[in-house]
């Protein structure tokens, strides 16, 4: 196996870099900018407050109802993502 050490990628003709479908991106570090985004968010209540403990991708968190909470993303999905919520 090789490695390839770079400080950044550019694509020939702009910003966007193609990556070939069918091709396995492990992530060994920290990873932004990809087309689909992910979140995820380990929240507590402590006094009918939510706090997020740990997450991905999450800017912040409101208090809607008794036991209830909107979490709003540092970078939104895009429209042709499927959701999955799990409590």
């Amino acid at each position: 196996m090789s490695t390839l050490k770079v400080d950044q990628i550019e694509g020939s003709t702009g910003t966007t870099v193609t990556i070939p479908s069918g091709t396995t991106i492990v992530n060994s570090g920290t990873a932004t900018n990809f087309a689909h985004t992910k979140a995820w968010a380990t929240v507590t209540y402590s006094g009918g407050t939510p706090t997020n403990e740990d997450g991905l991708n999450i800017a912040s968190i409101a208090d809607t109802a008794a036991g209830e909470c909107t979490l709003t993303f540092t970078t939104a999905f895009d429209d042709a993502v499927d959701y999955c919520i799990t409590t």
